[in-house]
């Protein structure tokens, strides 16, 4: 997931770290690197084509290139960069970076796209005989130290409870807010207030869900004059004169129905310019659906998590073969308001198979 705390899109490529030449950033420590010469599958897209700067000014360098990939059950072939500079220091240690987001043009580097369709035109690529695509959808879940990739659906051993559907905002991981209170009961205070003069005037604002993001975000504006008044500062104000309270998040149901999800007043909130981001602290209290299964309806969904479920890091070894791959994401959060530790995940992309038909998990440690 796109690493800093302002981070309002997702990654839509899986990347490798490539030894660097002299002068290159890299040195993960454990000298975990992508080799292409070791792979005879291995094919050199374009040299030079990876030239990404993130929105808190990581700059990323490298290559294209395809090869078979491995993540669980599903191994496909499959387009990805293979990173050989860095400008940022906290990299090292990271083995690559994969994002699940979603994009569905025809040249979409998007992982996720390419484990759920037998085919990708645009890249002349065919899937090997025997692939089973994955359904159009994974969970994912966390606690402070591990967290948990579940592809093609989700385990219900690792819920406490209904998973609730909501309709997605786009298909950029976002729900419609229609409420944020600070506190519960007759005392709480409303932090958004929608315009309604506004000529476009909206009843929601749109949250994003980001694994990446260490904290929950608030807009630091009135949103394009959506809103009446800046969230970001009305929280700030209250929190200024000593009152201490949950925020309680209200989400509208595929049925229609208001929920509400509160988190403690614990977690850490940042100000961001205009987007809302639904960071770690949703992740570490919920399994989080992403049901792109219709693209047309995509759904988002939330369930308790079950805090007996075992998040434990395995390491798991990959199958024989030069021509699987390990893949390994990398997860960087930003360093936030309060004296947390900011965390990387270098996940392992061989899963271990759970008892429930067609979920495949990720594991994922958080050092």
């Amino acid at each position: 997931v796109m690493p800093g705390a302002q981070a309002l899109t997702t990654i839509l490529l899986v990347s490798f770290l490539v030894r660097a030449s002299a002068g290159g950033c890299y040195a993960n420590g454990r000298d975990n690197y992508f080799v292409p010469g070791d792979s005879e599958t291995f094919q050199l897209v374009k040299y030079g084509n990876v030239n990404l700067t993130f929105l808190d000014s990581t700059h990323l360098e490298g290559h294209d290139g395809q090869d078979l990939v491995q993540l669980g059950q599903y191994k496909v072939e499959t387009r990805f960069g293979m990173i050989e500079t860095c400008s940022k220091v906290t990299f090292n240690g990271v083995d690559g970076i994969m994002g699940f987001g979603w994009a569905g043009g025809e040249r979409s580097a998007a992982i996720l796209k390419t484990l759920t369709q037998p085919e990708r035109p645009g890249w002349d690529v065919v899937q090997p005989a025997g692939f089973e695509p994955m359904a159009r959808k994974f969970a994912f879940t966390a606690d402070t130290f591990h967290g948990e990739v579940q592809l093609g659906g989700y385990d219900p051993d690792a819920t406490d409870g209904e998973m609730v559907y909501f309709p997605m905002a786009t298909t950029a991981y976002g729900v419609n807010i229609s409420s944020i209170k600070y506190g519960k009961g007759p005392d709480a205070v409303e932090l958004l207030h929608f315009n309604e003069a506004h000529p476009h005037a909206r009843t929601s604002y749109v949250g994003q869900f980001d694994s990446g993001t260490t904290c929950l975000l608030l807009p630091n504006s009135t949103g394009f004059g959506y809103l009446e008044s800046n969230p970001f500062q009305n929280l700030l104000k209250l929190q200024m004169e000593g009152i201490e309270q949950p925020l309680v998040y209200t989400l509208t149901d595929v049925d229609g129905v208001e929920r509400e999800y509160t988190l403690p007043y614990t977690e850490c909130v940042e100000p961001t310019p205009y987007g809302m981001i639904l960071g770690d602290p949703w992740f570490r209290r919920w399994v989080v659906m992403h049901d792109l299964t219709d693209l047309e309806n995509p759904k988002m969904g939330l369930a308790p998590r079950n805090m007996d479920y075992d998040l434990q890091a395995e390491e798991l070894k990959p199958a024989s073969g030069i021509d699987e791959v390990l893949a390994r994401a990398a997860h960087e959060t930003s360093a936030p308001q309060r004296a947390l530790k900011s965390a990387e995940a270098n996940a392992v992309a061989g899963g271990r198979t759970g008892k429930h038909a067609g979920v495949q998990k990720l594991k994922a440690r958080r050092t």
